[in-house]
């Protein structure tokens, strides 16, 4: 009995198994060209560059606090835990975890940002897909790009009237979602430049003002990054130039 079961299963692997089922990449290692190829998979990957703007790092309590306990109303606690004592003693250690914290993730979404501006761009919307979802996808792209670096260079650098012409050093401004390469940091003129860019791309490509996902950018939360982008610029510094 058990040699013709033996028999029966071997029988079924042989004519069950094709080739294309035994090639299948694994789901969590898909190849890069091969994970997005419909304007809904680019709505997916849109939302883990959102998913990252909420960790702690960033909007989820680091972009928020850092802020926050470097000025003059804050007081030390005995029963705080000894967080961000360095930052509010205006004394941050060299790979400091909150600034490190910060500094990662938000590339991160950056890098995120830009696979969806490159692969979704390639992308035929399929049936039931349109070409505005698609467009509007991209753009919400240029928008966190925008936003990502806004933040990092008000966190690491001068504030944009610190030298005349901004010319002062900024942080690295990334175009590409190739991160394995050493990037030069823009001036603080260039990253503001190209911020103002991408916003103005991004109204270009959005197809509404308030999308219907909540937690999604339109038109209406670009002109406000911009709106803040432009008085920061004017207002820095007290004003000097």
């Amino acid at each position: 009995m058990k040699k013709y079961l033996s028999i029966i299963i071997i029988t079924v692997f042989s004519f069950g198994c094709t080739e294309d089922w035994l090639t299948l990449f694994p789901t969590q290692a898909l190849a890069d060209e091969a994970v997005i190829q419909t304007v809904a998979d680019g709505r997916i990957a849109m939302n883990g560059a959102y998913d990252r703007l909420r960790g702690m790092p960033l909007y989820g309590r680091h972009m928020f606090v850092l802020g926050d306990v470097g000025c003059q109303d804050v007081v030390i606690r005995t029963d705080n835990s000894n967080r961000y004592v360095q930052q509010w003693r205006w004394n941050p250690l060299v790979g400091d975890a909150p600034y490190t914290e910060l500094w990662q993730w938000a590339y991160s979404a950056i890098k995120r940002s830009n696979e969806v501006i490159e692969r979704v761009g390639k992308v035929t919307p399929a049936a039931g897909e349109s070409e505005e979802t698609k467009n509007h996808i991209i753009g919400e792209a240029y928008f966190v790009r925008a936003l990502m670096h806004y933040d990092l260079v008000k966190f690491f650098a001068q504030a944009y009237n610190f030298t005349p012409g901004a010319t002062h050093p900024g942080v690295p401004y990334i175009f590409e979602s190739t991160m394995e390469v050493d990037h030069e940091r823009k001036t603080v003129k260039e990253c503001f430049d190209y911020i103002i860019a991408d916003c103005e791309t991004a109204i270009s490509m959005m197809n509404t003002d308030k999308p219907a996902l909540p937690y999604t950018a339109g038109r209406s939360a670009v002109k406000a990054l911009l709106a803040r982008v432009y008085l920061y610029m004017a207002g820095t510094n007290d004003g000097a130039s």
